[in-house]
């Protein structure tokens, strides 16, 4: 963990939930959960970072693993964003319950909630798959939000308003 805000939050790596030290290394199976006033952020010896935002739960999966690897990061409820500045990994997942991004190297982010899951692009491209099998492109500036049947109205660009808002729900200066 490189950065915190708040004290509402924990992590569980195989065994049962604690909150954690400033510096202590999460594992591949660590999940976290936020409450609604705090946000954390993950840094990698890679140059990821993942800022998980308030009121979420995250399971890093294979975040943190061997180079070269595929990851899949999954979130059940909440919302993070992933600064992936250098590509170590041969793909980069986040597995939200209404949609799947997958990422070459860039910067978006994932929310998620029970009825609908969103993803936005804030640099380079982002592979989206619904779940009722849909496949979309998103580039810079692009969003999608996914209802719980896997229906969307698409890919659109994000308004300053809701990028805006979106960002500062996220927090820790997520760029």
């Amino acid at each position: 963990m490189e950065r915190f805000v708040g004290r509402d939050f924990q992590v569980r790596s195989g065994g049962s939930w604690h909150t954690p030290a400033p510096d202590e290394v999460l594992l591949a199976s660590s999940q976290i959960r936020t409450g609604p006033a705090s946000r954390l952020q993950v840094a990698c010896d890679d140059g990821t970072t993942v800022t998980v935002g308030p009121s979420s739960l995250v399971d890093l999966g294979t975040l943190v693993g061997p180079r070269e690897e595929s990851i899949l990061v999954r979130i059940s409820n909440g919302i993070i964003g992933i600064v992936a500045p250098m590509r170590t990994w041969s793909s980069f997942g986040v597995r939200a319950p209404n949609l799947v991004a997958s990422v070459r190297s860039t910067t978006w982010l994932v929310e998620a909630a029970p009825s609908q899951s969103s993803c936005f692009v804030r640099e380079g491209q982002v592979a989206v798959t619904t779940n009722a099998g849909a496949n979309y492109s998103l580039g810079p500036g692009d969003g999608i939000d996914v209802d719980d049947a896997g229906q969307t109205p698409g890919v659109r660009q994000w308004g300053a308003a809701r990028i805006s808002e979106t960002r500062a729900r996220l927090g820790l200066n997520w760029r």
